[in-house]
């Protein structure tokens, strides 16, 4: 064997070693700077009884988690309810911060750190405060970037509002900005099998009813539509039907608004009224705006017989779940052969 290039050979395995060593103790002495130098808010954990609203402020957003008797709610949604387990996440998660390292006090400085103020212009910060009746703050908070830089996982720059020392912290705060982040989904739940008659009316007032069939059955054989004489109906899909009736098994929201921020105009909208088997009625209209479908009660509000009964407001709902309730007639059905 030459000895040369087994030197030079040796070298190169050396020099990779040791920088390899080098990078690693450099990342276990960064991760071993998270350290904590204790509770953000200490005795806060003390105090949970008390918090009875949950504000959360972003730059011209304001969103106020209300605790009612058996969960919380969205007072700017009209009282929608909301994820009980995401409050929770969040105020645990205000618990259990601790400060790590004391970061720049200088207020050109915290935009790069995102715990600027909200209201500053271009503000990219939230502000979250835990409040005791009458409004009374408990804890607040600025929350900034995540520390993916910190050389460890969890951290994140804060800073409480007032105080010019802004900190990274141990741990994540779950801050979310829009309301479709806290509200809960679900919308509609009406199995097939609950479904007494269906009834869509378009724009031009033709309709397509489904309406359950005498016999029984399963599926598709499970209804039949009362514009059609039962010896005539022929499906084009053998789905057609089921589909329909399927649409309303679990519908969800993608998002929420106040009524009257979308038009519903009638050369656009279908109407859609569901009987169930118990001789509950469900109506509703259906609109496609700017390629969404938005959804709002025919009286204005949910009925009772729905989680969200009385809330005015308009929903953004999947596009793909309410397309099969647009179909007409023509798209169901084929002339027999």
């Amino acid at each position: 064997m030459r000895i040369r290039p087994f030197l030079i050979l040796s070298a190169v395995t050396l020099a990779v070693t040791l920088a390899a060593g080098i990078v690693v103790s450099r990342q276990e002495r960064a991760q071993s700077t998270i350290v904590s130098a204790g509770a953000v808010f200490p005795g806060l954990v003390d105090r949970l009884g008390e918090v009875t609203a949950v504000v959360v402020r972003s730059q011209g957003r304001t969103l106020t988690l209300q605790r009612i008797e058996g969960g919380w709610d969205l007072a700017e949604r009209n009282g929608y309810p909301v994820d009980t387990e995401m409050v929770r996440d969040l105020v645990r998660s205000l618990v259990q911060l601790e400060k790590a390292e004391a970061k720049t006090v200088r207020p050109e400085s915290y935009p790069r750190l995102g715990v600027e103020d909200v209201g500053a212009p271009g503000a990219k910060s939230t502000e979250v405060t835990l409040q005791a009746a009458a409004g009374t703050p408990i804890a607040k908070l600025i929350v900034g970037n995540a520390a993916v830089d910190a050389g460890a996982e969890g951290a994140t720059y804060v800073r409480i509002p007032g105080d010019p020392q802004s900190w990274l912290a141990r741990g994540t705060v779950p801050v979310r900005s829009e309301a479709r982040d806290w509200v809960q989904r679900r919308l509609i739940e009406i199995p097939a099998a609950d479904i007494r008659e269906l009834r869509v009316v378009h724009p031009d007032k033709s309709t397509v009813t489904l309406v359950r069939s005498k016999e029984g059955g399963e599926g598709a054989e499970a209804f039949g539509l009362a514009e059609v004489p039962p010896a005539k109906l022929r499906l084009k899909r053998p789905d057609g039907i089921e589909a329909m009736a399927e649409a309303l098994t679990d519908l969800t929201i993608d998002d929420l608004a106040d009524a009257g921020t979308q038009n519903f105009p009638a050369d656009k909208t279908i109407r859609v009224k569901v009987t169930r088997t118990d001789g509950a009625v469900v109506a509703f209209d259906v609109v496609e705006q700017q390629n969404f479908r938005w959804l709002r009660f025919a009286d204005g509000a949910a009925p009772a017989s729905l989680p969200v009964a009385g809330r005015a407001l308009i929903y953004r709902v999947p596009a793909w779940k309410v397309s099969p309730l647009e179909r007409k007639l023509a798209d169901l059905l084929e002339t027999a052969s």
